[in-house]
């Protein structure tokens, strides 16, 4: 068993070996706060090697003037007995010798004589430097985040792998009609409508588990459901960020609302001028339909003038001839049936339409109104429909509207032509379209008016506006196909559209 003196001097010397190796500054200051003992680290903060230079006046200096009179009030409140801040540890900047300066935390302690008397304050300070820093900067950082939060345009919503609401900025407030405090904790469904309430939670699960990202990164436009129970589209944007094994959703909702309206008002302006198009085309064919109007109703007249006579001689060898009469104004009568019926179709202002046609039966209608006076103007057709021509999926007024005005400009660009033939195509194409071709053998596109030909008010016609092409080539996009023109290899203009093939042909015999 090791004697008390042998004891002493193995906790002297364990003492000595820990002071040396602590991190952290410990001082001993009597009441004039000069310093009485110090270990290595405090050493290291005054520059110098051994207790022998440790300076005769108090080391004031290296304490920051701001923090100075803290550390005189903390030392007197101990040499005076005031032990209620022992426990508390406080703040002080120092300004090392040889080293940028440093946030030191420090506790003090008071040492006594036998008799309990202060005669010295034991104090320890430990760099907080980086543990500020990195404080001030979180700080800093979740500041930036909260303005981003509450000034972002669109509204922003952090959701967990639960589907828990974990932040709900301003703008989805002003959105969505909830609070932030009625909003965290909260599922995200609450904000959708029926179906995809129910669905999303199983929408998180699959991913977890799948890794697969159907939405993460890409966008998709969805429904969302405010406070009041009303419904509107947006676009959602989302984020993921992942802190170790736990992982964050971030959404960005942007209110479709208003885009949505201002397209549906585009596409009632758009129809709208569509629709004006062809009263327009109309108003130019009057005396072309007057004319052909006028042949088979002056045609009923006379087989019915010339009936009525043979029935007045009653002879029976005539009622062969009145029966002939009488077929040959049925005829007429439905020729002219045909026409107006075409012009009422043509003139109609219903919705677009999307349905199953038949690409030969619009060529075939589009004649009636198309090359109504082509022969007047000593102009040949030809109409070459592929035998297997395919059905596509159209509005039924709107492209008999683009075959009417390509075959009424052919004519009308024929008009001095020495050749005036037109020929009208249709046929199957490889990428699953059905393209229509109307070729003329007039002097071509003028060159000035080439490259902006489908322009608005673009025309090389005296008393045109412009707006035919222009409208045609808006019709066929709108039907995801395009429009094309090109010189004849030996004069003259093609033009060309596509139109997609129905995903199923439709018998019009139903």
């Amino acid at each position: 068993m090791p004697d008390g003196t042998t004891i002493d001097f193995q906790r002297e010397a364990y003492l000595e070996a820990l002071l040396a190796t602590l991190p952290e500054t410990i001082a001993v200051f009597d009441s004039d706060l000069r310093i009485l003992d110090l270990n290595q680290a405090g050493m290291d903060l005054l520059d110098i090697s051994n207790l022998d230079e440790l300076p005769e006046n108090p080391p004031l200096y290296v304490i920051s003037e701001k923090s100075r009179p803290k550390f005189k009030e903390i030392m007197d409140k101990i040499f005076s007995g005031d032990l209620t801040i022992v426990s508390d540890a406080f703040l002080l900047e120092i300004l090392p010798v040889s080293a940028p300066h440093q946030l030191h935390e420090c506790r003090l302690a008071p040492l006594k004589d036998p008799n309990g008397r202060i005669i010295a304050a034991v104090m320890s300070g430990r760099d907080v430097t980086r543990r500020y820093k990195a404080l001030d900067q979180a700080d800093r950082t979740l500041s930036i985040l909260h303005s981003i939060r509450t000034t972002v345009p669109v509204a922003m919503i952090v959701i967990d792998e639960q589907g828990l609401i974990a932040s709900f900025s301003d703008t989805a407030v002003n959105l969505f009609g909830y609070t932030e405090s009625e909003m965290i904790g909260k599922n995200v469904n609450i904000l959708m409508p029926s179906p995809y309430r129910e669905e999303h939670d199983g929408y998180i699960v699959r991913y977890l588990k799948s890794g697969e990202k159907h939405i993460i990164g890409i966008g998709r436009e969805v429904k969302a459901q405010r406070k009041d129970g009303t419904i509107f589209p947006m676009r959602l944007e989302v984020g993921e960020a992942n802190l170790g094994d736990y992982r964050l959703f971030t959404g960005f909702i942007h209110d479709l609302t208003r885009r949505h309206k201002s397209e549906e008002q585009m596409q009632q302006m758009q129809s709208e001028l569509i629709y004006a198009s062809r009263l327009s085309a109309v108003g130019t064919l009057a005396s072309s339909l007057a004319h052909e109007l006028n042949q088979p109703l002056t045609a009923i007249a006379n087989y019915l003038s010339a009936g009525r006579d043979m029935l007045e001689d009653n002879n029976p060898k005539t009622q062969k001839l009145v029966q002939q009469a009488l077929d040959e104004s049925v005829t007429q009568s439905i020729r002219a049936g045909k026409i107006i019926h075409r012009l009422r179709e043509f003139v109609s202002k219903g919705k677009v339409s999307m349905e199953v046609l038949s690409m030969a039966e619009l060529v075939n209608e589009s004649k009636t109104l198309g090359l109504i006076d082509a022969r007047l103007k000593g102009v040949e057709y030809i109409v070459d429909i592929h035998p297997d021509i395919n059905y596509v999926l159209a509005d039924k007024v709107q492209i008999l509207q683009v075959m009417v005005n390509l075959m009424r400009n052919a004519i009308e660009a024929m008009e001095d032509s020495p050749v005036k033939q037109l020929t009208v195509a249709a046929h199957n194409t490889k990428n699953n379209r059905v393209e229509f071709i109307v070729r003329d053998t007039g002097p071509g596109i003028p060159p000035e008016i080439g490259t902006r030909l489908f322009d608005p008010f673009a025309t090389s016609k005296t008393d045109g506006m412009g707006l035919g092409l222009s409208i045609c080539k808006k019709i066929i996009q709108a039907h995801e196909g395009k429009l094309t023109v090109k010189p004849a290899p030996d004069g003259g203009t093609i033009f060309r559209f596509t139109l997609l093939k129905a995903p199923k042909e439709k018998s019009f015999a139903e």
